[in-house]
């Protein structure tokens, strides 16, 4: 019996400065914004593609993120066989 084989990713973090200068170099405001988001609430990409406008409570301030393709309309797991 052979084990399974893992592929390790390394975990890349930012110092400050490092992240400012990301977000700097966006070329929009809205890139900006969700480059600011992602790392400041430690987004993955597709969290921050489906956010909207309502999802952000400024008056608690409260960011509601949903995990994106979990479930579709049905409450069912998406089928991969397809």
């Amino acid at each position: 019996m052979t084990s399974p084989h893992y592929i390790v990713v390394a975990r890349l973090f930012y110092s400050t400065a490092e992240a400012a200068r990301l977000i700097a170099s966006a070329c929009s405001p809205k890139y900006r914004a969700a480059l600011s988001v992602a790392y400041g609430a430690g987004l993955r990409a597709s969290e921050v593609v489906g956010l909207k406008v309502t999802d952000v409570d400024s008056g608690r301030m409260v960011l509601r993120v949903e995990q994106a393709g979990i479930a579709n309309e049905e409450g069912a797991l998406p089928n991969d066989d397809t």
